[in-house]
């Protein structure tokens, strides 16, 4: 497949690094822990117990005994909690489908289910990286500053975009199983490039692949 290395194929690339350009580090998130975080698992929870006080709170209003209103409330929770699981699977599939690339020269997502998709966002483009523990055994995500989009979206991020920030899109590492290993390497490379010589040139995120717009291209 055009001389790929395997790294490479991870990657989403359709043809191997230019000369100079190498790998750095490469991950995914976390199958586990991509759906909770995404779809917010535990605010699911606090409303599914709302849920069932307001339900048993309605029935005991309307005359209802005590035992028998928290029992019709409580089937709440069996149904919740398929939801839970069903997004939890969805977010398994996500995290199984996406690779996260750096190299020294750029930051590669290669994301998507049942479109897959490339975007390169080279690291002159990165103003600033910041990380967010999930947890104590160094869960976590990274998200980016970037100071030109190149017209990528929140949409065409999600869910590897932070939370809640559209205009501009912060594309983000989601879930990474060691996200400070992640954050020191992804230093380490913007300030080995940022203080390398080199014939500055304006550069944009933009995507590698764009498999609808190949399509409607082809067909036109």
């Amino acid at each position: 497949m055009n001389g790929l290395s395997e790294a490479e194929r991870r990657a989403g690339l359709d043809r191997p690094l230019p000369a100079g350009e190498r790998i750095l580090w490469q991950g995914a998130p976390s199958a586990r822990a991509l759906g909770p975080v995404v779809f917010r698992f535990r605010l699911v929870a606090v409303y599914l117990v709302l849920l069932v006080a307001l339900a048993t709170a309605m029935m005991r209003d309307g005359g209802w005994p005590m035992g028998p209103a928290l029992a019709l409330g409580l089937l709440a929770i069996p149904l919740g909690l398929i939801g839970l699981g069903i997004l939890w699977l969805l977010g398994a599939m996500m995290a199984r489908t996406a690779c996260y690339t750096l190299t020294n020269r750029r930051v590669i997502l290669h994301i998507g289910v049942a479109l897959d998709r490339t975007i390169s966002i080279p690291l002159s483009a990165i103003t600033d990286a910041s990380i967010r523990p999930r947890s104590k055994i160094g869960l976590g995500d990274i998200a980016f500053t970037v100071k030109d989009t190149g017209g990528l979206n929140y949409l065409n991020l999600w869910p590897h975009a932070r939370a809640f920030h559209f205009m501009p899109p912060r594309p983000s590492l989601r879930s990474l199983p060691d996200a400070p290993a992640a954050c020191e390497a992804i230093g380490e490379a913007l300030v080995a490039f940022n203080t390398a010589p080199r014939a500055i040139a304006p550069h944009v995120a933009t995507p590698e692949r764009e498999p609808l717009r190949e399509l409607a291209e082809a067909q036109a």
